[in-house]
């Protein structure tokens, strides 16, 4: 690889052109970095794609068979083959700052570091958040346009995916009322800031179903009204999320009301065990080929 590393995409341009029999493998941590690059001089050259962690499938075939134990330190291929538990946390606490400090403080020339390692963690930690800009910025004493980009940043980093409001109307989609959510892109993350987090199972369950969805990464979406609200929609099937076996009659109304309002949709409510009819176990889910 050239020393200039900021014009490695033109000496792989022309290693291309020169018709040389060799493929090259990119790699970055940055979504819009790696794809701007990419734009430029390699057009019609590339194929690009998103690694994720390991899935809970994956993770199996490496001898993690405990749910767990999954959903507490998450796929970071490192980690699942670590077998001391404090080292898996100082390896997840070590990538995280990483992420932070080289990834985003660095490449933007953050000058507040302070205040964006605390937005960060904020999500994190708070995986599944509706993020108002207004609230967060009187929270933490910041424009709303700091914060956007804040938010940019941690996307574009790989940290946090954003999932947004269902609607068939671009109009009601995109209403300012209709606040996204943001998720951690690995429980492993989340519960290297809190440890109480994993005691929160509702939100580590939600999170891996995130994860597990992204699999597709299909348009994934939410849906709410004044009296319910259903975790994710992709593909033509609402799917809720609970941590229990004593299923609350709002988890079902939520998904039975979105049917309703919106036709030809099936159904899924994640649950701690329980699988019948349109129910099944996290474990179940999580092991799927398919969803």
């Amino acid at each position: 690889m050239p020393r200039q590393r900021t014009k490695w995409e033109r000496w792989i341009r022309t290693k291309y052109d020169q018709n040389e029999n060799i493929k090259f493998i990119i790699t970055g941590s940055s979504a819009s970095m790696i794809s701007k690059k990419l734009s430029t001089l390699l057009t019609g050259r590339n194929i690009s794609f998103t690694i994720m962690p390991l899935s809970f499938k994956e993770c199996r075939d490496f001898g993690v068979d405990s749910l767990n134990e999954y959903l507490y330190y998450g796929g970071f291929p490192e980690v699942v083959l670590e077998r001391d538990n404090n080292k898996k946390m100082v390896i997840l606490q070590q990538y995280l700052d990483d992420i932070i400090y080289k990834d985003i403080i660095d490449r933007y020339k953050i000058r507040n570091t302070k205040q964006l390692i605390e937005i960060a963690k904020y999500f994190i930690s708070n995986s599944g958040l509706k993020v108002s800009l207004n609230k967060l910025s009187k929270v933490f004493g910041i424009s709303k346009d700091t914060i956007l980009a804040y938010i940019n940043y941690l996307i574009d980093s790989y940290l946090i995916r954003k999932v947004t409001y269902f609607s068939f109307s671009l109009k009601i989609k995109h209403d300012v009322t209709k606040l996204p959510k943001l998720y951690c892109i690995d429980n492993g993350l989340i519960c290297s800031i809190n440890i109480k987090c994993f005691k929160n199972t509702g939100k580590m369950f939600e999170n891996s179903v995130l994860i597990k969805l992204l699999e597709k990464n299909n348009g994934l979406s939410y849906w709410s009204d004044l009296n319910s609200e259903v975790d994710f929609i992709m593909d033509g099937c609402a799917i809720n999320v609970t941590s229990t076996d004593k299923i609350e009659k709002r988890e079902t109304d939520a998904l039975t009301n979105f049917i309703l309002k919106n036709k030809n949709f099936s159904q899924i409510l994640v649950t701690k065990s329980v699988t019948k009819d349109y129910m099944i176990s996290l474990k179940d889910f999580l092991l799927k080929d398919d969803v």
